[in-house]
């Protein structure tokens, strides 16, 4: 039983693993996703999403990729709390940024990667500046055309 977490139901109990328990928290469109980044990107990869959305911490999580900043993380360093601090306040209107606003973003603190919502797939598309990575329904991984 070791490793195993008891998920109660109506009918009873079942043993899952922590995995399992961790993707019935969130959307399956997020662990998809984090998944297929995984397999594509190497362990050095940096994204960029929205620091103040439930999907980004599941989204690091599972891609085991480094997220520039999230604002439910923060260090524990006083020394860190300031660069923390300012990444937030960087980064803190991209859910309202053009896209021309998100390329210079990810030029400044670059980065190529940034994981968006539906809702932005057809302006970043568009634009001419970013190039498709991976995609579902709910979420997608754009990068920077002119990146590396």
């Amino acid at each position: 039983m070791k490793g195993k977490i008891f998920n109660l139901t109506e009918n009873g109990y079942q043993c899952i693993s922590g995995e399992e328990y961790a993707q019935k928290a969130i959307d399956f469109e997020v662990y998809d996703l984090a998944m297929n980044f995984k397999k594509i990107t190497d362990e050095s990869t940096t994204f960029l999403s929205d620091p103040y959305a439930g999907y980004s911490n599941y989204f690091q999580l599972f891609s085991e990729r480094n997220n520039y900043v999230l604002y439910k993380n923060m260090p524990s360093q006083k020394h860190l709390v300031i660069e923390w601090y300012t990444r937030i306040e960087k980064v803190q209107n991209i859910g309202k940024a053009n896209p021309e606003e998100l390329k210079e973003l990810l030029e400044d603190i670059n980065l190529e990667y940034i994981l968006l919502t539906d809702d932005r797939f057809e302006d970043i598309l568009n634009s001419g500046l970013f190039i498709e990575v991976v995609r579902n329904n709910k979420y997608g991984i754009f990068k920077l055309k002119d990146a590396k």
